[in-house]
């Protein structure tokens, strides 16, 4: 199933429209591509739960606005890569990229480029042959 939320009928003048993960979307993908280059673990874990909690429909803080869809989605990718077997920057990269790029695939997007191009465009350490297999190997629950 693909995101329930990426039409929104226009609102009435004077009215804010609520946001949702189409909106925030980027902003959360930015933020976790960060931790690829300055890590820290106690931020890391909290910044996945934040990503978790802005997409859950049942959030009071987010007014509503998550997708079941997506939530559901990225808690299944969360339970196959758990965040706690990060513990470096190479490591939050390849978690992040694995994760956009299964994101993008469940939405029916092009994929994302490879780790080595997103590497490049987000400032994360290039890594060597072979390097970017054993760390996905190591994130995988």
């Amino acid at each position: 199933a693909r995101c329930l939320r990426r039409e929104q009928p226009a609102p009435h003048p004077g009215v804010r429209r609520t946001l949702t993960p189409v909106d925030y979307g980027p902003a959360c993908w930015g933020f976790l591509h960060a931790f690829g280059v300055s890590f820290d673990a106690v931020r890391w874990q909290h910044a996945v739960q934040q990503v978790v909690s802005l997409l859950s429909p049942r959030n009071p803080h987010n007014n509503g606005s998550g997708c079941s869809v997506c939530h559901a989605h990225f808690q299944e990718f969360v339970a196959a890569h758990p965040p706690e077997r990060v513990q470096s920057a190479e490591q939050a990269a390849v978690w992040t990229w694995l994760a956009h790029d299964t994101a993008n695939a469940h939405a029916s997007k092009a994929r994302r480029p490879s780790y080595d191009a997103a590497a490049w465009q987000h400032g994360w350490v290039r890594l060597g042959e072979g390097e970017f297999d054993t760390i996905r190997r190591t994130l995988r629950a």
